[in-house]
């Protein structure tokens, strides 16, 4: 068979052709490349983090997908001048559960890392010394356990640290003090002495301030706290189903005399203290119980002092810029106003709803729409009962069956004035939020109902 020459424009055309489709190949891997894309590094970091939880598809992460972009992603904060990286992921008491992904040591523009009270498990991926922007890490709160990695001695910008109410081994403080900032160091003692001199029966023991010497030598400064060995009022309000221990569950009285005792803790920092002082971060994850079940208010880390004679509070250096924890904070914040007492009062609200219902403000069942506030104030008036923490609920019936009804009537009128006391404290606009000392009389008034 005779073969047939192939016309040099053909070869030529054909030649052309496949160059522009190696051209576009190479272009497009370029492209998705994570060498070579922000955007796919961070994303794939945050879709492999979600991967590792127990269940992702749930609540908050229920969003958690490439339908929409990354940074709008519940918990999610990017650069304002890089809008493709992720600068801080603050996931506090978003209900979380299962073990911390080592992708998030890939999210290289992070500052803030904030996943406390939730119930991750395993070790601290030793992945997280990669983040050598990290100013605040905070993954109290969880089960991890496990040795402390020695990569964390990279992390020379850490101005907070918060490894607490966990199961390690070590010795971590609470609060690293970046030595390195002007002023650092003053602030630091400044801090420490407003807080020693803040004594009072409800808030957590400061035991000492120390100094030490990390892994690569530089020096530290730490906030050595009290040990409350109930641990966290989180705990107790949500145990997790998954441990093998009793089930434990705090009565009405309880509950009241907890709510008592942060009412007191917040009129001596709002009032009766050195210095009046806004803890901006008040949250069942942080109100701890002594071995008496008396309630303690800790972790200063966002705390403001008011400058007397002024009406805005003043933050300290070794304190990374105000957030609050979403769910708790006060909605002004949201638009930038400064840290006041009336802040303090809506999370102490929330607070409030919380010990009643059971339910936390981040609850899978709540959406944007629908909030836990929006919750208990659409039932408070004719189906309380729908949305008291229902085992808060059976333990009334079962102790107070044989005493008659009209006990616990008294009882159920206690915990609606409690939904109702949780609703003001809780208002939109600040002014209209009754201060702590009339919290005090209330729950006071409250208590003489149930006894």
């Amino acid at each position: 068979m005779r073969r047939q020459s192939v016309p040099d424009n053909f070869l030529m055309a054909e030649a052309v052709t496949l160059l522009c489709f190696s051209l576009l190949f190479f272009c497009s891997h370029a492209l998705v490349s994570p060498g070579s894309s922000n955007s796919t590094i961070d994303e794939l970091a945050l879709l492999a983090f979600k991967s590792m939880l127990s269940s992702p598809s749930n609540g908050l992460l229920a969003s958690w997908n490439t339908s929409s972009h990354y940074c709008s992603w519940p918990g999610v904060v990017c650069s304002r001048r890089q809008p493709e990286r992720v600068v801080s992921l603050l996931m506090g008491s978003f209900n979380l559960s299962g073990r911390i992904s080592p992708s998030l040591g890939n999210l290289s523009f992070v500052k803030k890392l904030d996943l406390h009270g939730n119930r991750f498990v395993g070790q601290i991926p030793p992945e997280l010394g990669q983040l050598r922007r990290l100013q605040v890490l905070n993954l109290s709160t969880n089960t991890l356990h496990g040795s402390i990695p020695a990569a964390m001695g990279g992390w020379t910008n850490l101005t907070t640290l918060d490894l607490s109410n966990n199961l390690l081994q070590g010795e971590i403080p609470n609060e690293v003090l970046k030595l390195h900032t002007p002023g650092a160091l003053k602030s630091f003692i400044a801090e420490c002495e407003a807080l020693r001199n803040m004594r009072h029966r409800n808030l957590v023991k400061i035991v000492t301030a120390c100094a030490s010497i990390d892994a690569r030598g530089n020096d530290f400064k730490a906030i050595v706290y009290d040990f409350m060995p109930n641990g966290s009022l989180d705990g107790w309000l949500h145990p997790d189903t998954n441990e093998q221990t009793e089930e434990r569950s705090l009565d009405l009285m309880e509950r009241v005399s907890i709510l008592l005792d942060v009412a007191y803790a917040l009129q001596y920092l709002h009032c009766d203290g050195p210095a009046p002082v806004v803890h901006c971060d008040l949250k069942s994850s942080n109100v701890l119980l002594d071995a008496n079940m008396v309630a303690h208010v800790g972790d200063f880390g966002l705390a403001k002092i008011i400058v007397e004679g002024s009406s805005s509070a003043q933050q300290s250096t070794s304190s990374l810029g105000f957030r609050g924890t979403i769910g708790y904070a006060a909605p002004e914040y949201g638009a930038g106003n400064v840290a006041s007492t009336n802040g303090d009062i809506y999370s102490y609200g929330i607070l409030v709803l919380e010990m009643v219902t059971g339910k936390r403000p981040t609850d899978s069942i709540f959406t944007q729409r629908t909030s836990l506030r929006e919750y208990v104030a659409q039932a408070v008036h004719n189906r309380t009962s729908d949305v008291i923490d229902t085992r808060l609920y059976l333990r009334q019936n079962d102790e107070l069956h044989d005493a008659g009804d009209a006990l616990f009537e008294r009882n159920i009128d206690g915990l609606i004035s409690l939904l109702r006391l949780g609703l003001s404290c809780s208002e939109e606009v600040p002014s209209s939020r009754m201060p702590a000392e009339d919290i005090i009389k209330e729950l006071l008034a409250i208590k003489e109902v149930i006894l």
